[in-house]
Formats: structure tokens, C-alpha cells, sequence
């Protein structure tokens, strides 16, 4: 720098220093200014920060706290999962030695459902042969009830028949009281004797070979019915079946025959509907087995779905 030569040099060289100075000194208050302000945000910054800081610090702590409780809780949830694995793995195996189980069991319940099955289908059968069989016994002791009203019938015809013989017997009787009336009479009237004589021959012979007949037990023809009109005795032939006859020709009664075969029959159709109860009691056995093996494999269907 060149050295001034004169005062005016020295004054304006002043003045530019002056100048200079001024705006170094303007420039430095600025700058102190600045310094001032920069120094009061930083401590306002400053203080933000320590309580940003502090707050951070809290929540640090927070923090910490909460990773200690999600630590815990994760170690306690971490623990649980290995029990339930375990648990479930035991549960698992148990589960399937109950499916293997129930497996075996529904086999069993199939395989005997199938025998109960064949088993009411052989009741059934039985069932239906025992009915049949009823049902001709029964239809046998209609037959036999029939036969036995029959033989009833012809019963009565053989007590009418007998009470016929005996009223027959009894006019025998009373003809052979006005026979002997007649042979009073035939010594007093000798013309009223003849006529009388030719008609009580007469009916004495008829009544003599009836009576014979009856004596035998062989009545296979010409029976007497008697009938009294204004005092007058009228004698006349009627033909009669003789079908009714047979017992009494052959010395069975028929009243022995009809109940010894009821008696044979009872015990028989007695046998058969106890058979046919004890064969409904069976099927409701099965019946209701039945439907619990169909409610369990039903509910083992389901459990497995």
C-alpha cells in the first residue's frame, strides 16, 4: 500500500476507515444481535430439547416397561404354545385311538346290525311260516267246529229220533190195549170181530217188526209219524235219513269224538300263539336295537364329519 503524501490523503483515508469502522461496528452489533438471538432460540431450542428429551426419556422408560410386560407376555405366550402343541399332539394321538376305536366299532355295529338284520329276517320268516301254520290250524278247527256243530245237530236228530221211538212205543202200547178192547169185543160182536180182527193183524205185524227194528238198534226204513185229527188214529209211512244213524249203528258216540278232538287241537293252537307272542317280542327287541346301532352310527357319522 502506497504511503499517502499529503494530509488530505491522510484525512480522506480517515474518513474511509471511519466509514469502514462504522460498518464493521453496525456489522457487529448486527452479528452480536444475531449472537444474542441465536443464543436465546438455542436456548429456547435447548429447553425444547431437554424436555423433549425428558419426555423421550419417559417414554424410553414406558417403553422399556412395555417390552418388559410384552416380553414377559411373549416368554408366558411362547410357554402356552409349547404346552398346547404338546396338548395338542397328545390330543391328537387320543383322538385318533379313538377314531381307530370307533372305527373298530362301527365295523362291529355294521357287522352285527347285518346278523340282527338276517336274524329278523329269519324271525320274520318264522313269523309268517307260524302264521300260516295258525291260520290253517284255525282254518282245521273251523272245519273241526262245523264237523263238531254236526255232530251236534245230529245229536238232536237222535234224541228227536229216540223221543219218536219211544212215542211210537207208547202207541204200540196203546194198540196193544185196543187190541185186547177188540178181543172183548169180538165175543159179543161176531161181524164187528172179523173186521176188527183183519185191521189189529194188520197193525199188530207193522208194530211188531218196527219194534223189532228199534230193539236193534237198525231203524233203516219206514219211520211212523201219528197224527190225531176228531178222535180219529191215522197211520202213515214217512222216509227219514239215516245218516244220523251211524254212531249209534257203530257204538261211537259222537260227543266223545268231537271233544277229544277239540281236546287234541287246544293244546296246539295254545302252543302256537305263545310261539307267535315270543316271536313279536323278539322283533320289538330288535326292533328298537336296531334303531339305537342306526342313532349311534348316525351320531359316529356325524362326530367324524
Amino acid at each position: 500500500m502506497a504511503q499517502p503524501k499529503s494530509v488530505a490523503e491522510w484525512r480522506s483515508l480517515c474518513e474511509r476507515y471511519r466509514s469502514e469502522a462504522e460498518e464493521f461496528r453496525k456489522k457487529a452489533q448486527e452479528v452480536e444481535q444475531e449472537f444474542e438471538e441465536f443464543v436465546s432460540s438455542s436456548k429456547e431450542i435447548e429447553a425444547e430439547l431437554d424436555k423433549e428429551l425428558m419426555m423421550v426419556a419417559r417414554s424410553k422408560d414406558q417403553r422399556e416397561k412395555e417390552l418388559y410386560v410384552v416380553t414377559a407376555e411373549r416368554d408366558k405366550l411362547k410357554k402356552e404354545l409349547v404346552d398346547l402343541r404338546a396338548e395338542k399332539l397328545s390330543t391328537d394321538s387320543r383322538m385318533n385311538d379313538e377314531l381307530k376305536a370307533l372305527r373298530l366299532e362301527r365295523d362291529h355295529l355294521l357287522k352285527e346290525k347285518q346278523r340282527l338284520e338276517q336274524r329278523n329276517d329269519d324271525l320274520e320268516r318264522e313269523l309268517r311260516i307260524s302264521a300260516e301254520t295258525l291260520r290253517c290250524t284255525e282254518q282245521q278247527l273251523s272245519e273241526e267246529l262245523e264237523q263238531h256243530a254236526l255232530l251236534t245237530t245230529e245229536v238232536d236228530e237222535n234224541d228227536q229220533l229216540k223221543e219218536q221211538c219211544q212215542r211210537l212205543k207208547d202207541e204200540v202200547r196203546d194198540l196193544k190195549m185196543d187190541k185186547k178192547v177188540h178181543d172183548l169185543k169180538r165175543q159179543n160182536l161176531k161181524t164187528v170181530e172179523h173186521f176188527s180182527s183183519v185191521d189189529i193183524e194188520q197193525s199188530s205185524d207193522k208194530e211188531n217188526q218196527i219194534q223189532k227194528g228199534m230193539e236193534n238198534g237198525l231203524v233203516n226204513h219206514d219211520l211212523y209219524s201219528t197224527d190225531f185229527a176228531g178222535g180219529d188214529r191215522n197211520k202213515h209211512l214217512r222216509k227219514n235219513d239215516v245218516n244220523g244213524m251211524y254212531a249209534m249203528n257203530s257204538g261211537v258216540r259222537p260227543e266223545v269224538t268231537c271233544f277229544s278232538v277239540a281236546r287234541n287241537v287246544y293244546p296246539a293252537l295254545l302252543n302256537l300263539v305263545k310261539t307267535v307272542q315270543g316271536l313279536e317280542q323278539k322283533l320289538l327287541i330288535l326292533r328298537d336295537r336296531r334303531t339305537s346301532v342306526a342313532a349311534e352310527v348316525n351320531a359316529d357319522g356325524a362326530r367324524r364329519s
